[in-house]
């Protein structure tokens, strides 16, 4: 499947993608976890020697140590979360400028705490 982290405008995102069949950001979240299982969603950013047909939920071999962040997509599905801040960054010839999105999150097991999202390129 392919993603992109920038818009058609030139505008850079601190979400998955902003075009493609996995655009999606917390404001408009997926409607399940299955595209967090990136072994299957996108097997190409794994080594040659990872078993891809274990499950790696946001990158980690065991769902129990994303639990924070699935906690976030399910208030962002039942419309829970709060923004704090939101930049979007913008891609101009050599210039890059990094998105940002800050989130105020109530973990599972934890205090309030913040999520910052950016763009890894």
């Amino acid at each position: 499947m392919s993603t992109s982290t920038i818009a058609r405008d030139g505008r850079t995102v601190p979400w998955l993608a902003a075009d493609g069949p996995l655009a999606y950001c917390p404001e408009s979240p997926p409607d399940r976890d299955y595209f967090f299982q990136y072994g299957w969603v996108l097997p190409g950013i794994f080594a040659d020697d990872t078993n891809r047909r274990r499950h790696y939920f946001f990158g980690v071999p065991w769902k129990e140590y994303a639990r924070e962040l699935f906690s976030f997509w399910q208030d962002a599905r039942s419309g829970k979360l709060e923004q704090v801040a939101l930049v979007f960054g913008r891609l101009d010839g050599d210039r890059i400028t990094a998105p940002l999105a800050i989130y105020r999150i109530e973990p599972p097991f934890s205090d309030s705490a913040f999520l910052f999202t950016g763009l890894s390129i």
